[in-house]
């Protein structure tokens, strides 16, 4: 959600936030669902060893704690 770029509007809708301001300093597992924890951390471990990590339904957490789904894709890069 958050990149060298900043937040899409998009994504802070999607999270509840009005401003990137509001996800400044937040872990992004902050974010995640208890229930798409596990998933979530397994794929942050590939996507650190460079693999690919495919389309996926995960859970997250609106800054106002109602959950909502969402699909998920994510590709490996270096700084």
């Amino acid at each position: 959600m958050l990149g060298s770029g900043g937040s899409s509007a998009a994504a802070l809708r999607l999270i509840g936030a009005r401003q990137p301001e509001d996800l400044l300093g937040q872990c992004v597992l902050r974010f995640v669902h208890p229930d798409s924890r596990l998933v979530v951390l397994e794929r942050l471990q590939g996507l650190r060893e460079g693999r690919q990590a495919p389309v996926v339904g995960e859970r997250f957490v609106r800054l106002d704690g109602s959950s909502v789904d969402v699909e998920v894709a994510a590709t490996p890069f270096s700084a």
